[in-house]
């Protein structure tokens, strides 16, 4: 976190307020000089309408009529957004600007990811959403968002995720990449074909499978083979 210069006099910011200045400890002052925190903090960062404020080594946020929002008792704050991620003893927390813990302080790292927040424990992956639910729990290796579902990695092997955290099609693919309504799966060099829900369509017993027009071919020991007609939406 930045520190502002304890020795200048108050300084005007753009916003309108000014950091005071008292003892080498610092506050805020609204636009008309209102003392909305008393000078009594190591440090004071303006952002936005809130008060990022330190005092003996610990961090927390007051709005701009001085309520306390994130109590003084975190090592890092930073605001993203609308929410803070917050740190203490090196784990990993989220608090909504209103001061709700919307994420508990439990985690290695969190990373925001549009909607949702991916979530790392124990060096293991998972997802909760924006209101602190959790869709993934943190026990997977690796968790990679598709347009309509999550691709979930455990043990080197993949399967899938709807978005509501169901899972679909359990991790048991070296590889795994699906579609509108399929996935193409490979599994000890050999290549199939199942559907969303997990139903085999084409056994896994393929070197190679290519779509031509609207017919899937296979490819076995050298031997081309016309396996099925399909509609070749479905796989876009």
């Amino acid at each position: 976190m930045p520190a502002w210069d304890n020795t200048a006099a108050p300084v005007l910011l753009p916003q309108g307020y000014t950091i005071l200045k008292e003892k080498g400890k610092q506050g805020v002052a609204g636009p008309q000089g209102e003392v909305i925190l008393p000078a009594e903090y190591d440090s004071v960062v303006i952002s936005g309408k809130s008060f990022l404020v330190a005092r003996d080594g610990v961090w927390g946020v007051f709005n701009d009529r001085g309520d306390l929002l994130v109590p003084l008792s975190y090592s890092r704050i930073q605001r993203q957004g609308e929410v803070y991620f917050v740190s203490e003893n090196g784990y990993w927390g989220v608090i909504s600007r209103n001061g709700e813990i919307i994420i508990p302080v439990d985690y290695d790292r969190i990373r925001r990811a549009g909607e949702v927040y991916m979530v790392w424990q124990n060096d293991m992956e998972g997802v909760i959403d924006g209101r602190g639910n959790i869709i993934i729990p943190a026990e997977y290796d690796r968790i990679v968002r598709g347009i309509d579902h999550y691709r979930i990695t455990s043990g080197g092997l993949s399967g899938i995720a709807a978005l509501t955290g169901e899972v679909l099609i359990y991790p048991q693919y070296d590889d795994i990449r699906c579609y509108k309504k399929y996935c193409l799966v490979t599994y000890d060099g050999k290549k199939g074909v199942i559907t969303t829900e997990g139903n085999i369509l084409i056994p896994l017993e393929y070197d190679n499978l290519l779509l031509e027009g609207n017919k899937v071919i296979g490819m076995k020991n050298g031997v081309r083979e016309e396996i099925m007609e399909i509609n070749p939406e479905d796989f876009r």
